[in-house]
């Protein structure tokens, strides 16, 4: 049996403390519009789109219906399995925060998944959804653009750290859809991140996402940790907040 080391643990323990210090604060910034998040798995089918209903519902309650958000204590138990996780098999997910700059406003939706061996390797599908409120057909619907966030495999067409688009969370799953307004090729392009480690993919999946200013501050609630000093090596040089 393979022990994991030292310095896998601690990566392992930063990467954990990054997506929780995220999430809670997405949770927190849902609380006024959810009347509950229970953080349980749903067994019912996801719909190709989200739709409001009669009672129209916030974008925030539609998502937490169609793709169950792990929270508090129920996303600490999952994420401090042994050996690792992985969110879509479990048919569960960590709702971040909202992106509001720009437009459309961006609700990300993410599921990841974690090796921890003799080296972590991380992974992230990423669903950032967002109001068709141009469509005249059905100008409630709510879409999803998908990425795909990978350390790539040695020896491969992409053995590198890197993000690609995505059109639905695992290929020909259909119980579990991402409701995407046009198909794109998930192929190519398959852009090149400044990362060499797990922690650094995640380190950009964060500054992607929020930009180098606000997420240094998420990485930063994390990384100013006790125990965690020795993983220099593995951040990004650019990610100053965490380094």
């Amino acid at each position: 049996m393979t022990r994991t080391s030292a310095a896998t643990v601690a990566q392992l323990e930063l990467c954990k403390r990054i997506i929780t210090g995220i999430a809670d604060r997405g949770n927190k910034a849902r609380n006024g519009g959810l009347s509950a998040i229970t953080g349980r798995a749903s067994s019912r089918t996801r719909p190709s789109s989200i739709t409001k209903s009669k009672a129209s519902p916030s974008v925030q309650e539609r998502l937490a219906m169609a793709y169950s958000p792990l929270v508090d204590r129920t996303l600490e138990r999952f994420l401090n399995q042994r050996g690792g996780f992985d969110m879509l098999a479990s048919r569960q997910f960590v709702h971040w925060p909202v992106i509001a700059k720009g437009t459309p406003t961006f609700w990300p939706i993410i599921a990841f998944k974690v090796e921890a061996k003799q080296e972590l390797k991380l992974s992230a599908r990423v669903g950032l959804f967002y109001e068709d409120g141009e469509s005249q057909s059905s100008p409630d619907d709510v879409h999803a653009l998908g990425w795909r966030f990978e350390a790539g495999d040695s020896g491969g067409r992409h053995a590198y750290f890197h993000a690609q688009a995505m059109n639905e969370w695992v290929k020909g799953e259909t119980r579990l859809s991402l409701p995407v307004l046009h198909r794109v090729n998930a192929t190519q392009p398959c852009f090149i991140l400044h990362a060499e480690s797990s922690v650094g993919l995640l380190c950009a999946l964060v500054v992607s996402l929020y930009g180098i200013t606000e997420g240094a501050d998420f990485l930063a609630l994390a990384s100013h940790s006790k125990g965690l000093s020795g993983l220099k090596s593995v951040i990004p040089g650019w990610c100053s907040a965490v380094a």
